[in-house]
């Protein structure tokens, strides 16, 4: 049998589904406190069958080896949209509009992000509905501004699969750094505001709530760095 695959060099290449299959191989071996097994990892990378990984010529073993462990440990990068089996997907285009149930949706799946990963990508990124384009008046400079379709909680997410797993990466670190910054801005709304208890108490419990989300994003994030020991954030817009 021929061997035919790709040798990943960056997080683009690895889809959510394979990362996810390297993260269990990496717990498993922490909790029965075993070395990782490398040679199921370059299985699951190269798509290919774990009993031929020994067939593998040991110099490309070794190219293999040291390229996987670079991706791994390479850049993430945010990506406001990306294009996947011919559709335009886009991030929620405005975040403060973001409705009740997104946001409960959001805090239940990062409860167990590794299990939620691609809900939490079909909620995050959807379809492209209408996009439009916009002239500045003090700049001849155009923007760009879309809609995208009405989240779906019924969504086959097996759909997102494929997605490539820096995708998926990205975007969890700027919403962990979002909500960061909405939990200070939240905060120094409350000190500042001095209104009737009623109005006081709604803002303590909206508090609370993005409290719980970034607390849930910061494990999610202590993960992360297991993976990417220099994990920084570059933001491409198309």
């Amino acid at each position: 049998m021929k061997l035919s695959y790709s040798i990943p060099e960056n997080k683009k290449e690895i889809s959510v589904v394979k990362f996810l299959e390297i993260e269990k191989i990496y717990n498993d071996a922490q909790d029965n406190e075993t070395e990782v097994n490398e040679k199921k990892i370059v299985s699951v990378c190269l798509d290919i069958p774990y009993h031929y990984v020994d067939k593998l010529p040991f110099e490309e073993y070794q190219l293999a080896v040291n390229s996987i462990s670079k991706a791994l440990s390479s850049e993430s990068t945010f990506y406001q949209r990306f294009e996947y089996k011919g559709i335009e997907f886009g991030f929620i285009p405005d975040l403060e509009k973001i409705t009740a149930g997104e946001f409960a949706a959001l805090e239940g799946f990062f409860k167990d992000p590794s299990k939620n990963a691609l809900s939490i990508l079909s909620l995050l990124y959807k379809p492209i509905k209408e996009e439009k384009e916009y002239s500045n008046w003090w700049s001849k400079e155009k923007v760009k501004k879309y809609t995208v379709e009405t989240y779906d909680e019924n969504v086959d997410v097996s759909f997102y699969k494929d997605v490539p797993y820096e995708i998926y990466e990205g975007a969890i670190v700027f919403f962990y750094n979002l909500g960061k910054h909405l939990l200070v801005a939240t905060q120094r709304c409350m000190n500042q505001v001095e209104a009737k208890m009623t109005k006081q108490e709604h803002l303590e419990k909206s508090g609370d709530g993005i409290k719980h989300l970034t607390h849930t994003l910061n494990q999610q994030m202590s993960q992360l760095k297991m993976f990417t020991k220099n994990l920084q954030v570059q933001y491409y817009l198309d």
